[in-house]
């Protein structure tokens, strides 16, 4: 065979080659990229199906791949259901609030982006999750807001603010003083019991008048003050950034008065205000009260209409991504 029968030869195997691997590399590219889910037909982006796994398998309480696989399933089409009923709604979300998506999403990834590169998620997948975060508090004040579809009404959200927000004013003084070394020890009972009368007298003179920021500036200047709140602040009950056994002796004092609180390691001189007494301390909690108040109500519509949308999961995709990500996640680990 001559040397141009011989390329002539080679060229013909390597297209008939091509025309038998195209339609394999096809299929292997199909099964690949076959969507784990699709909802009313459309494909969800298998990023979100990622992110949600990812998500359930960080939890403690999905032990096992299958209820991962379902709670990936589930927050999948609660996504779906957000962005339909606020397309539905013709709701729009503003410049100011995209802007808010944009900047949470550089800095989820500036902090855990090659975390979410390891299982998939790339950054447009997480835009399109914050996005429909944002969504999903946009259909809440279309629903339960100011003139929404079942408006909550200003009484209840003033009465929920009150009942579970506290406001305080407080200065913190530890059981403990240091030694000659600078160490810290526990106090003597002779130091802690003039420590508390210390801080008993100044609830007193407040109680009687006089200005707490004064009383506060004595302590401090006697040395009493290692750390002070004198801005009164709204707190809600529970929220970690104070002891709970400090909650628990707060709600025994009478609004618009002071009080010792002694927990185990420190004493704490505490000032209650009424919640109400400052319509600017509701104002700033609104928003949260709302989203407490309505998120039953909220949880219930967007399980009522997911229920109506027909889901189709495909076993193998879903199955492929969940080993993909449990041995990223295991590697990490």
């Amino acid at each position: 065979m001559t040397g141009n029968g011989r390329g002539g030869a080679a060229r013909f195997i390597a297209a008939l080659l091509l025309v038998i691997l195209l339609p394999l590399c096809a299929a292997c590219r199909g099964e690949r990229t076959d969507p784990p889910i699709t909802v009313n037909g459309a494909a969800v982006d298998a990023g979100v199906f990622r992110y949600y796994y990812d998500r359930a398998a960080a939890d403690p309480a999905n032990a096992d791949r299958s209820r991962r696989i379902e709670a990936a399933t589930a927050g999948c089409v609660e996504y779906v259901t957000v962005n339909s009923a606020f397309a539905e709604r013709s709701l729009r979300l503003t410049g100011a609030e995209r802007a808010a998506v944009s900047e949470a999403v550089n800095a989820l990834w500036q902090i855990f982006g090659s975390h979410y590169e390891k299982v998939g998620v790339t950054k447009a997948a997480l835009y399109k999750l914050k996005t429909a975060e944002a969504m999903r508090e946009e259909l809440r004040s279309a629903l339960f807001g100011k003139g929404g579809e079942a408006e909550v009404p200003e009484e209840t959200l003033r009465e929920w603010f009150s009942s579970r927000y506290l406001v305080l004013k407080w200065l913190r003084v530890p059981l403990t003083a240091a030694d000659v070394y600078g160490n810290r020890r526990a106090l003597t009972d002779e130091e802690r019991e003039a420590l508390l009368k210390t801080l008993s007298d100044a609830a007193v003179r407040v109680n009687a008048g006089a200005g707490p920021e004064l009383v506060f500036a004595s302590l401090a200047a006697a040395g009493e003050a290692p750390e002070q709140q004198l801005s009164a602040e709204p707190v809600q009950i529970g929220d970690p950034a104070y002891p709970a056994a400090l909650y628990a002796a707060v709600e025994k004092i009478e609004p618009g008065r002071a009080a010792v609180c002694l927990l185990p390691d420190d004493a704490w001189l505490v000032i209650r205000s009424d919640p109400l007494s400052d319509p600017v301390w509701f104002s700033d909690c609104r928003a949260a009260c709302l989203k407490a108040v309505s998120e039953p109500a909220l949880s219930a519509e967007i399980s009522a209409e997911s229920a109506l949308l027909k889901v189709v999961r495909s076993r193998a995709a879903a199955e492929r991504i969940a080993e993909e990500i449990d041995r990223a996640r295991s590697a990490r680990e």
